[in-house]
């Protein structure tokens, strides 16, 4: 009983209060819930959730004018209120099919903003850290947001359950025809309030869950638009060597030695990681065009990259991407690759949602291996016996 009652007082503070059936007529304009006052209400098990869906029917309008009628006007005025009445149902029915109708593109698009989200997190977050990653997620988190509240509200405009009154045989007790049409009068009156009522609140839902999907739409439009931008502003940063690097570069070039005549590459080194013949699949050679991280050939950049697919690599990874096995990349001097290798293994302590690597190294460092740590571990140990004896 304590339990019950700390749930009646939460439920209230939340503005879903538990409404006992012998206090729903309380409400003079009655209720038509919320979503916040469905979701809670649908957490709740069935003895304490409200009846009817959590819906309160309004108060009951005065009839007493039917009294007043002439009894040759009966037959018409119970045929004008009728028709009143399935008039204002199709409007329901209307409401219901225009809401079940936008259902389906708000969770089409719901999924959209929930994949590039992922996306923006993912593939901005392994070049620049996470505040911009999550700087450029924002429009796409707040389209699910949006979209999901669409969705919410039209669920309310289809499946919410609403207050018709009709007349019935059975309802009308009194043997005289004109009190017998009089009471269906009344019977029919209600309905048509009670129905006026139900489509009134059914498009009011139907109206807030078209709004919230206009908001949705144009968030996913920026999220689209700041995803292009970012992937821009990644690319350019990557490239663009660091104040550091310009100034130790004189220094370093004239201390690097000469490039030896047995100057690995990448190529060489996955034709020898192939031969292993543990699964080592799809392997290519990047160029400048298809680089990924725009480093080929640049100022502190490598010489030559390669990637491959692996045994327990993402298969959905970007293409060339490490996540899908293993990367290979040359560069001119054992700094070089350091640098390399260190931003790598700081980027990933930052950032716990990219996919770890192992490092493996080989010609007095040079060379860079990059393998994706969900790669099998008999893929890996062969991996880095290989090249340990390069």
């Amino acid at each position: 009983m304590d339990v019950v009652k700390l749930l009646r007082w939460i439920y209230a503070r939340l503005g879903a209060d538990l409404v006992d059936r012998r206090t729903m007529r309380s409400v003079p304009d009655g209720r038509f819930p919320n979503v916040r006052q469905s979701l809670l209400w649908d957490l709740l098990p069935s003895r304490l959730a409200p009846k009817s869906d959590g819906l309160i029917p309004p108060d009951p309008i005065d009839t007493e004018w039917v009294r007043k009628l002439k009894e040759e006007d009966l037959e018409v005025r119970l045929s004008v209120v009728q028709s009143a009445r399935a008039a204002r149902q199709v409007v329901v029915q209307n409401a219901e099919q225009k809401a079940s109708r936008l259902l389906t593109p708000t969770v089409t698009l719901l999924a959209a903003s929930a994949g590039l989200a992922a996306y923006q997190l993912r593939s901005v977050g392994a070049s620049s850290g996470p505040f911009l990653a999550c700087l450029s997620a924002v429009p796409a988190i707040l389209g699910i947001l949006f979209f999901t509240a669409s969705a919410l509200r039209s669920l309310d405009a289809d499946v919410r359950v609403g207050f018709y009154k009709f007349a019935e045989l059975h309802q009308a007790s009194s043997a005289d025809r004109a009190s017998f049409l009089r009471q269906c009068i009344r019977y029919e009156v209600l309905g048509d309030y009670w129905t006026e009522w139900t489509a009134r609140k059914k498009k009011g839902s139907l109206m807030q869950a078209r709004a919230w999907f206009s908001r949705g739409v144009l968030c996913l439009v920026l999220a689209l638009g700041a995803g292009g931008v970012t992937q821009l502003l990644v690319r350019k940063d990557v490239a663009k060597p660091s104040a550091t690097n310009q100034t130790a570069a004189p220094a370093e070039a004239a201390l690097r030695p000469p490039a030896a005549a047995d100057q690995p590459d990448a190529e060489s080194v996955l034709a020898v990681l192939i031969n292993l013949h543990i699964g080592i699949v799809n392997g290519a050679v990047q160029n400048e065009d298809d680089d990924p991280s725009r480093l080929l050939g640049r100022f502190n950049g490598y010489t030559s990259r390669a990637s491959a697919d692996a045994p327990g690599g993402d298969v959905f990874g970007n293409r060339y991407s490490v996540e899908r096995g293993l990367v290979i990349e040359v560069f001119p001097s054992r700094a070089d690759a350091d640098r390399r290798s260190t931003y790598i293994q700081e980027l990933l302590r930052n950032c716990p949602f990219l996919v770890s690597e192992y490092h493996f190294r080989s010609y007095d460092g040079r060379v860079l291996v990059r393998v994706a740590k969900h790669v099998g571990q008999t893929a890996v140990t062969g991996i880095g016996q290989a090249i340990g004896q390069l």
